[in-house]
């Protein structure tokens, strides 16, 4: 089990854009597992319905594997089927995911298809 680090707003780690965007509405703190790294990074997020048209899953899985190969980093919950997918897609590249799971992170597990990803240093859970 992995205990979350803390950052915030003062912190060097704590992405600018958020406070840009949010103002007096970005959160306080963000607890975070893996390298902090890739906040700095431009990011693409995915998100995806539980009911997804079965034209719109082929589109998405392509744009996935096109985001994989063009090493583009990718942030999302992860949480629908369709995302769940992408994710199995991501993690056979080489770019960087940040996952943000729908639960707390604290004494969270990574888990196993997970594991190359998060050691190499190219898998952020938020």
């Amino acid at each position: 089990m992995l205990t979350p680090i803390t950052i915030r707003p003062s912190d060097k780690a704590w992405p600018r854009c958020l406070t840009e965007r949010l103002g007096k509405d970005a959160p306080p703190t963000l607890h975070v597992i893996g390298s902090l790294a890739l906040l700095a990074a431009r990011r693409t997020a995915l998100f995806c319905s539980v009911k997804t048209p079965g034209s719109a899953i082929l589109r998405t899985l392509d744009a996935a594997r096109s985001l994989r190969d063009a090493g583009v980093t990718v942030i999302s919950g992860f949480h629908s089927p369709i995302e769940k997918e992408c994710l199995h897609i991501l993690l056979r590249g080489n770019q960087p995911i940040i996952a943000c799971p729908g639960r707390t992170i604290d004494q969270m597990r990574i888990p196993a298809e997970c594991q190359p990803a998060f050691e190499s240093g190219r898998l952020l859970f938020l």
